[in-house]
């Protein structure tokens, strides 16, 4: 057929793989992008623990030599193994953990002639660039408390080491250091935010839900209006449901992990794109609900689809052990010559007659239907 002629059958909210694919690549790609930038100042942080590591041993400072040897090794072991793992969130916390480890040995040692603690001031701006500014923020004073706790002479510390004028100084210097680097970090995080808004505007722009692939709100509330006015012209019969899926149920003796929400709400997606009409619109209404639009169906067959799905939901198994138990609530109304909001709000009270009862039932128009 002449490409000039070619229809596209796929539904009106559709959204072209590719650009679905990377936005929902994006968290994923945001953590190895912070995991690969904590790398990296591990990276160089090795570096100068090597070289200091070597001069120390020049100075016969062996003990201290042997100590910073040691922080390299568990460095390099420690990212070797979240690498391996896949764990690139957590990149940003051990990096932050171990050079607060490591700033509290050079203060209890006294490093190099005493300049140990001038690593301090390195710390602040790293955590609160990785960690964000709250949990940044939290990390120094968790730093700065367990200083204080060697400065008063825990753990065998030498409370001559240092004189309280340049202990003061230290604490001084650190906080300066961190509110000067709260600027830049909340400039970041303002721009993170607003690329973020940039993002749901553009969703709301479009007709598609995309951690789903099924319709949004926005295209939602439009079809329900214009098959409301439809109904009330030409007194068709037309039915909605609101579906939800209920709490996961673990059976006695289940082992392996509770499925994500992501998971369940892909799995009765999947439901609504294979056994629903074409005709159908089924979408995300908010977070928990979804809303299944039933042009040209009365409430009889609005039923029947409702038992249907339910037994559908009932044979997902989104975990990884079968005795997982996987089942919805579903509050069915017809639409008729009613307004739009009076068959939402007749579905939703319905859907919460059905979760009242314990779930993994419907209700149509108020009386409940055998599961």
């Amino acid at each position: 057929m002449d490409s000039d002629f070619e229809v596209t059958d796929e539904p009106l909210w559709a959204i072209p793989r590719q650009i679905a694919d990377k936005i929902k690549g994006r968290p994923d790609s945001a953590q190895l992008n912070n995991f690969v930038l904590s790398a990296i100042y591990c990276g160089v942080a090795i570096v100068y623990l090597l070289l200091f590591a070597f001069i120390s041993l020049l100075d016969d400072q062996t003990r201290h030599a042997m100590v910073l040897f040691g922080f390299v090794v568990v460095t390099v072991a420690v990212f070797a193994v979240m690498w391996f793992a896949g764990w690139y969130a957590a990149g940003k916390h051990v990096t932050t953990l171990l050079m607060g480890m490591l700033c509290l040995y050079l203060f209890y040692s006294g490093g190099s002639s005493n300049t140990g603690p001038l690593y301090y001031f390195v710390f602040p701006p790293v955590a609160l660039f990785l960690q964000g500014r709250l949990n940044g923020f939290i990390s120094v004073i968790a730093l700065i408390a367990a200083t204080m706790l060697l400065q008063y002479g825990f753990f065998g510390f030498d409370t001559d080491r240092y004189s309280q004028a340049f202990i003061s100084r230290i604490y001084s210097v650190s906080i300066i250091i961190t509110l000067l680097t709260f600027i830049p970090e909340y400039v970041r995080m303002k721009t993170e935010r607003e690329l973020q808004l940039s993002f749901s505007d553009l969703e709301h722009m479009s007709y598609g839900d995309v951690s789903t692939s099924l319709a949004n709100r926005t295209l939602l509330e439009k079809m329900l209006m214009r098959e409301a006015l439809r109904c009330q012209r030409y007194g068709a019969a037309s039915c909605l449901m609101f579906v939800e899926l209920d709490p996961v149920q673990l059976q006695p003796g289940y082992v392996g992990e509770k499925p994500a929400i992501a998971a369940q709400q892909a799995s009765i997606a999947k439901i609504f794109r294979d056994r629903l009409r074409a005709l159908d619109i089924a979408g995300r209404w908010d977070n928990r609900r979804f809303l299944v639009l039933l042009p040209e169906i009365n409430i009889e067959g609005a039923t029947l689809l409702a038992e249907r799905l339910l037994q559908e939901v009932r044979n997902q198994r989104p975990g990884v052990n079968s005795m997982l138990s996987l089942t919805a609530s579903i509050g069915v109304a017809e639409i008729g010559k009613s307004a739009a909001t009076d068959a939402l709000e007749s579905a939703d009270r319905n859907l919460k007659i059905a979760q009242s009862r314990g779930g993994n039932c419907f209700i149509a128009e108020g009386v409940a239907q055998a599961a």
